[in-house]
């Protein structure tokens, strides 16, 4: 469907849409808690973030809601799980190319 650029069922086009190529990541998680504002500035490595040099703090990493996160002043709806997820997955990464 998606090589041939059309939605045969619905008669749609598909020119906003991409194939999805492997690998692909999945987990079962149940959320508890709506989502926290605020907390620690991370760089796009995850790295956390002095305030008082503006620099990445060595061997210190975060994800997820102990950090400032990367919604700004207000989160996007449906949006924190795949915060918590994203960064994980990069701040474990990160630490690993750090040993």
């Amino acid at each position: 469907m998606v090589a041939a650029g059309k939605d045969e069922l619905f008669g749609r086009p598909l020119d906003k849409r991409v194939e999805l190529k492997a690998p692909f990541y999945a987990m079962r998680f149940w959320p508890k808690l709506h989502y926290c504002m605020g907390g620690i500035g991370i760089n796009d490595q995850a790295q956390m973030i002095s305030t008082k040099t503006c620099k990445p703090i060595p061997h210190l990493y975060a994800a997820g809601e102990i950090t400032g996160g990367v919604h700004g002043l207000d989160r996007l709806g449906s949006c924190s799980s795949t915060d918590c997820l994203v960064m994980g997955r990069i701040a474990g990464r990160s630490v690993a190319a750090n040993l």
